[in-house]
């Protein structure tokens, strides 16, 4: 059985995308967060995996590739897209 939404949101390292991924964490899920910063963010303690910083390019394709791999290799599903960029 699984608990909880996992969410993807970009441009989630700061602005309204930080106040998603924290809601959003603050209820119980899961984030992928990918911005440019998301690596150097100041993420709250006590939300271990539930919480995976990639950072990311979004102006090369290779970047894009390789957070998304990094995705798949997380979870088998999306449930929440928010595109904060």
């Amino acid at each position: 059985l699984r608990v909880g939404r996992t969410w993807v949101v970009t441009g989630g390292s700061r602005g309204i995308g930080r106040a998603v991924v924290d809601r959003a964490l603050a209820g119980g899920d899961t984030v992928v967060v990918l911005a440019g910063s998301a690596a150097r963010a100041d993420w709250p303690a006590g939300f271990g995996d539930r919480v995976l910083p990639v950072p990311v390019d979004v102006a090369d394709a290779g970047s894009v590739a390789a957070a998304f791999a990094r995705i798949r290799a997380r979870t088998d599903t999306v449930d929440v897209l928010v595109n904060s960029a």
